[in-house]
């Protein structure tokens, strides 16, 4: 496949359906101060457009060489923040380590970690660890999302570069890692994957679980298939709405108004953007995986990453399983029961 194939057909943006969807995104995202971007050559500073430039170039060249961590992911300064038990007897621990790749950017270089265990369970029942979308501040829309799962089985939620507890001053959850910049996405993704691995160390040493599967939610299911291209994912995996090529969603779906726009303003035109982001397009990378245990849920409705590109992972993926649900990319997660119910029979196979 050509790296910088273009030629897809450009899905219509003159339906109520999707004119009226991204008004509702848009004000979400105004109530809840996302993407509200700052001028585009602010992301540039201080290292300058050169630089970003030559990141890019370094991830298109051999993305997983770019990404993957080593074998020998340190973990360090590993606090247990707290400890509490729900009313329905669910075990919560907040967990906080460094990050095994600092940014140089405090807030962001301690990484946080919750783990969920219901009551009953053995004391080495392995562990779910789930990777959640861009834009996340608040631990409990996930805990809501994930309690028919809580219920069952241990399951841990990692915070991501530039989310939750880990979010700068003076920026919204998720900006730090994608904005105008392109290379900011290839560090954080990088440094995601190395978190990752010091996650999975910290279930294994200090709480003594291993880990049981990975799953991915929209960008964390990007992230997910990012670093099992990479060959250190062995446990099976679950992504649900995963994203597949960063430029064509920016340019034809749903969400990225206020970043098309800075990154406008930083100057860089259609084919420069593409062009950096490359390597961004997952169905690239992703043919080694043929071979893994792969659980694909996505919503038909969905124009976040809108056609063909979610048809052209699928096809690259051929997952074991494929769950299709009639949703977009964030009302898929009033399904949640189905889904739950989806991983766990995958999982007992």
């Amino acid at each position: 496949m050509d790296p910088m194939n273009w030629d897809m057909p450009v899905p219509t943006r003159r339906g109520f359906r999707f004119r009226m969807t991204r008004r509702m995104i848009r004000m979400r995202h105004w109530v809840f101060g996302l993407d509200r971007y700052h001028h585009g050559s602010s992301y540039f500073e201080p290292e300058g457009v050169e630089h970003a430039r030559q990141v890019c170039e370094d991830a298109n060249r051999d993305f997983s060489a770019f990404i993957a961590p080593p074998d020998d992911v340190p973990l360090e300064s590993v606090r247990k923040e707290t400890q509490r038990v729900r009313r329905d007897g669910v075990q919560v621990q907040r967990w906080s380590f460094d990050s095994p790749l600092p940014s140089g950017v405090a807030n962001n270089d301690r990484v946080h970690l919750q783990l969920f265990t219901p009551p009953g369970v053995a004391a080495d029942e392995p562990v779910l660890l789930f990777h959640h979308p861009v834009y996340q501040r608040h631990w409990s829309r996930w805990e809501w999302f994930l309690k028919p799962l809580i219920q069952k089985m241990p399951v841990a939620v990692l915070a991501g570069p530039y989310h939750f507890e880990r979010t700068p001053d003076g920026q919204f959850p998720g900006e730090g890692a994608m904005n105008a910049n392109p290379a900011r996405l290839y560090q954080a993704i990088r440094q995601w994957c190395w978190d990752h691995e010091a996650a999975v160390e910290l279930l294994r040493t200090q709480v003594g679980r291993e880990l049981r599967a990975n799953v991915g939610f929209s960008l964390g299911g990007f992230q997910l298939l990012a670093l099992a291209s990479t060959g250190r994912v062995n446990v099976p995996m679950v992504t649900i709405s995963a994203t597949n090529r960063y430029a064509w969603g920016l340019t034809h779906g749903l969400i990225g108004t206020g970043l098309k726009r800075s990154i406008d303003q930083a100057g860089l035109d259609d084919p420069t953007f593409r062009r950096w982001t490359a390597a961004l397009q997952m169905d690239r990378h992703v043919e080694s995986l043929r071979s893994k245990r792969l659980l694909y849920i996505f919503g038909s409705l969905d124009r976040v990453d809108p056609p063909p590109s979610l048809e052209r992972l699928r096809d690259a993926l051929q997952p074991e399983r494929v769950i299709e649900l009639p949703m977009g990319h964030g009302t898929i997660l009033f399904q949640r029961r189905r889904i739950s119910q989806e991983i766990e029979a995958f999982l007992a196979l």
